[in-house]
């Protein structure tokens, strides 16, 4: 049935599609069998839903295979571009990543309950777009919603598992010049493998006539399970962010550094990847001093942090719940903390007294790593 769209068959069950991307993408022919969907998207039929990707790849169909599932409760839609849906011959004309891009893709995902309103939509209605690069001899692939109307357009990764080195951007950044990303400047941690912690690509897309202009790319290098107290506490990521304006123009470029605090279970001594607690951190490039700060409420108690680091019970009892947690780290040339400032917030019934139950308490500690006992 040529001129099909998802609301024509399923709408009058759920409402939502009234509000969904699915109401909006025309299928020049589809078929389903049991689960399993296939159809042939036209580009120009969809209109805004697909003109800007349109102009953007150079499509005019786009083959989509998936599943299709529908309890009369709930209707999910899974579906993704055909394997070569995509030339490359538009797509290489952006700005510096053209050379780079070996594949394009695009997906559907909408799942839709009969009780979600044409007003609201469906709680899941996703339509994206990716493109794949190849990148320091592996592929990453950024992905982002599809654009519409022009405008801005993100595409972005994050990933810990490529080993990068500095050159293999020279794409990105050729004209920045030396110094854009200060491996001189990372004490203790400068011999370190690199690894691409992320990639940000954020393009200016005008349709009248159409054109593609760079805007700013943002690059996350850094490392991941560097041990700072071993089996106990990990950076993982610790990522200098590099963010660059107009790269293909006259760029300028800002940096930051940033990353996550890993602290192991004592349970699980140096299983980063399956930490307790990961907390937001920052690093001073002066003394490379770190500062860690958890804000939101976690299911772990004061006691079982407390254990993790090493420092052993303090008398409190196993059902006070840690709030917040704040640390100060100082580490040596080697990359290696050698002391600690802890600063705990608790809450929960704390019955010091029989006559007085203390609802939070603040609890300050410090450590060195020559073995002293902590100080509270």
């Amino acid at each position: 049935m040529p001129n099909w769209t998802f609301a024509d068959d399923y709408a009058a069950r759920y409402p939502a599609l009234a509000s969904s991307v699915l109401s909006l993408l025309v299928f020049s022919d589809h078929s389903l069998t049991g689960s399993a969907f296939a159809g042939t998207l036209d580009v120009a039929a969809s209109g805004v839903a697909l003109e800007t990707l349109g102009q953007l790849s150079g499509a005019t169909a786009i083959p989509l295979s998936g599943s299709v599932s529908d309890d009369d409760t709930t209707l999910t839609v899974t579906l993704a571009s055909t394997t070569g849906a995509f030339g490359l011959d538009a797509i290489s004309a952006i700005p510096l990543l053209g050379p780079k891009i070996t594949a394009v893709g695009m997906s559907v995902s909408t799942i839709a309950a009969a009780s979600d309103s044409a007003d609201t939509g469906p709680g899941t209605d996703d339509l994206s777009f990716s493109i794949a690069l190849s990148l320091g001899g592996d592929t990453v692939t950024l992905a982002g919603a599809v654009p519409m109307n022009g405008g801005l357009c993100t595409i972005e990764v994050e990933t810990t598992g490529i080993a990068i080195g500095i050159d293999d951007l020279d794409f990105l950044t050729s004209k920045v010049g030396a110094g854009w990303f200060p491996a001189d400047q990372l004490g203790p941690f400068s011999q370190t493998s690199l690894t691409l912690i992320g990639l940000s690509v954020d393009l200016y897309l005008a349709l009248d006539p159409f054109s593609i202009a760079f805007a700013s790319v943002a690059i996350g290098i850094g490392f991941t399970g560097q041990a700072l107290i071993e089996n106990v506490l990990y950076l993982s990521p610790l990522a200098v962010w590099v963010t660059i304006a107009a790269p293909d123009g006259a760029p300028t470029f800002t940096w930051a550094l940033m990353g996550t605090l890993a602290l192991c279970s004592h349970l699980r001594p140096g299983n980063y990847q399956n930490p307790d607690l990961a907390l937001d951190m920052s690093m001073d490039l002066n003394n490379f001093a770190v500062s860690a700060t958890l804000e939101n409420e976690q299911s772990i108690t004061v006691n079982t942090a407390l254990q993790d680091l090493g420092v052993g019970s303090i008398g409190l009892g196993d059902d006070i719940i840690l709030t917040t947690l704040e640390m100060d780290i100082t580490v040596d040339s080697g990359g290696k903390a050698t002391g600690f400032d802890l600063d705990v917030g608790m809450s929960g019934s704390l019955g010091l007294f029989s006559v007085l139950t203390v609802e939070k308490m603040e609890l300050k500690m410090s450590y060195l790593a020559d073995g002293n006992a902590p100080s509270r």
